[in-house]
């Protein structure tokens, strides 16, 4: 089913209303700041004699009490952009944040994904709230049993064209079911009209598609949409086991193809472990923040704050995308953002992308939402794998000194693509996403993929291996790195040795040099990947200190490094063999 493109001014103009100026839309250097709810919990979605036409939380006390101190936070921040995924806002909330006008500031705007809701009782609402201009296509009358809407709200505040402060609620029905979800398929009032959102000074646009909504849209036949003119917002909610299918995410792959930077896409979904009647509960997860920004930074302090907050940065090669990864577990996050378009002096522009404020867990005791940092899994991971493993978990190093620790010490050390070196997040073999999206970061180990798994239990596993078998037995030191024996400690690349070492001297008196264990491999193999290291660093003088280990088909340890100098040749002092080595 093909949805109608409507443009909510043309809309708003036919009840007298002004349209509003949105900060989120605003093409200025401001950074603007979102609010989103990651909810988990079981969802009911089959019909009962008491609730015949519902989908949404089991439990509607704590539904209720969670989503009111959401709501408490959303103002207490005077957040620029608030939002919920699909089927998650409790209506009892919406109702009773209407009765004490407690709804969005001027420039403020609210989405909130809904229960699903009867026609009938969704009339009921509006009448019971004449205080608010609700706004919708017409509801229709169908009735009969196990009949219900899908319903997006959108909540801010404009003006009567004679200058009334007025809030709306405009609502936007989902169109497209879930034909899988037999449920959904033969219980969904289906919507025709997809709002686009402006301000008065056009620029800066914003659409939503409700979950299988993205199946049947096509940025490229969305004609009304101007995608090819305008640059856009998405927010996609969802309530989806699967959100990474192919069929979901297709649309990302057709924006993002474009050779275009004016896209930004907020896909929100439920928390991993919510939970659908006669399912398992969801291993996802798989709320993303996607951008195309060619200034997009990537500073280790922005990642790893990032990182503990809750946001895991991955680089989408096949799309040149962006990618901030959601934490999977329950939170509100709290991030800033640039704005998609900045029609502003070029002194001023900076596409900086995302930077987490906060990040928030529920408090079941307590019932509030209380500050936290993120699980990112990887401790317990490294726990599992070598309890005496001295790196792995160990302060004050960050999440991109282990990734880059761990891809140079197993011989992953890729030809930069892009101008900046291999140690960059965006050529770090472990940020980058896979064609369908999937992470496969070794220090945010949440996605279960099964090759996800397997890349990280391979690359954790030869790294263990170095450091807790291979380095302690000085007999596996050749002879360009022996004086290292018994006096190194495995330690990240560094700027100030351009990313290339990662063994060092416990006594400070030898130099470093870069140990790499590839695993059992062929032997032609390991030694293409120690010529390749050499040819990163720049030729043999700056690879003396290079030693690339590997286990043959017998399980025989072997090691690839470079012919040992004469005192005749030259070497940069920093990393010289010559120093503290006999020839």
């Amino acid at each position: 089913m093909c949805a109608q493109f409507r443009d909510v001014q043309q809309i708003l103009a036919g009840r007298n209303l002004r349209i509003p100026t949105l900060n989120v839309l605003r093409p200025d250097s401001q950074l603007y700041e979102i609010l989103a709810i990651q909810p988990t919990g079981v969802v009911t979605i089959r019909p009962s004699t008491a609730n015949p036409n519902f989908v949404g939380h089991a439990d509607r006390n704590q539904a209720v009490v969670k989503f009111s101190s959401f709501l408490a936070q959303a103002r207490q921040f005077n957040s620029d952009l608030v939002v919920s995924p699909e089927y998650s806002f409790p209506w009892e909330v919406l109702r009773t944040a209407i009765d004490t006008s407690q709804l969005p500031a001027l420039g403020k705007l609210w989405i909130f994904g809904c229960e699903a809701i009867t026609p009938a009782e969704l009339r009921q609402i509006i009448n019971d709230h004449p205080q608010v201009e609700w706004i919708s296509e017409p509801i229709p009358n169908e009735s009969g049993q196990f009949r219900f809407l899908n319903v997006l709200a959108y909540l801010t505040q404009t003006e009567t064209l004679g200058g009334v402060t007025r809030h709306i609620i405009v609502l936007q029905f989902k169109y497209e079911s879930m034909g899988g979800n037999t449920f959904e398929r033969d219980h969904l009032i289906r919507g025709n009209v997809v709002h686009i959102w402006r301000n008065p000074q056009d620029n800066i646009r914003l659409i939503s598609l409700l979950c299988s909504d993205s199946l049947t849209f096509n940025p490229v036949t969305a004609q009304d949409c101007r995608f090819d003119r305008d640059p856009y917002i998405i927010f996609h909610p969802q309530l989806n086991p699967h959100p990474l299918n192919v069929d979901f995410s297709a649309y990302r792959g057709g924006l993002f193809g474009r050779n275009s930077e004016r896209f930004e896409v907020l896909s929100l979904n439920w928390a991993r472990n919510f939970s659908l009647p006669g399912l398992a509960p969801s291993l996802y997860g798989g709320s993303t923040f996607y951008s195309k920004s060619p200034n997009f930074r990537f500073p280790d302090n922005r990642i790893e704050n990032n990182h503990q907050l809750g946001l895991h940065f991955v680089y989408w090669l096949a799309r040149r995308t962006q990618l901030n990864i959601f934490n999977f577990d329950e939170h509100i996050f709290g991030l800033r953002m640039p704005k998609v378009v900045q029609d502003v002096a070029a002194v001023e522009a900076a596409r900086t992308g995302p930077e987490m404020l906060a990040l928030f867990r529920w408090d079941a005791t307590a019932r509030v939402w209380t500050s936290t940092t993120a699980s990112d899994g990887f401790q317990a991971l490294s726990q599992a794998f070598a309890p005496h493993c001295n790196y792995c978990t160990a302060a004050p190093y960050t999440v991109m000194d282990r990734e880059r620790l761990f891809m140079l010490s197993t011989g992953n050390v890729p030809t930069p693509i892009e101008s900046v070196g291999w140690h960059h997040a965006t050529n770090l073999h472990s940020f980058e996403a896979e064609s369908d999206e999937r992470s496969k970061r070794l220090t945010f180990t949440q996605e279960a993929t099964q090759a996800s798994v397997d890349y990280r239990h391979q690359h954790l596993g030869r790294f263990i291996e170095l450091q807790t078998a291979i380095l302690p037995n000085a007999g596996n030191y050749p002879r360009n790195i022996q004086d290292l024996a018994g006096d190194c400690r495995m330690v990240p690349p560094r700027s100030a040795t351009d990313y290339r070492f990662n063994l060092e001297s416990l006594s400070g008196q030898k130099a470093p040099a870069t140990v790499a264990f590839l695993g059992q491999v062929p032997t032609d193999y390991a030694a293409s990947v120690f010529d390749s290291i050499v040819q990163q660093w720049g030729g043999t003088d700056k690879a003396r200190r290079l030693v690339v280990w590997h286990r043959d088909g017998h399980g025989t340890l072997n090691s690839a490094s470079p012919p040992v100098p004469t005192f005749s040749e030259d070497s940069e002092p920093a990393t010289s063999i010559i120093k503290g080595v006999e020839p």
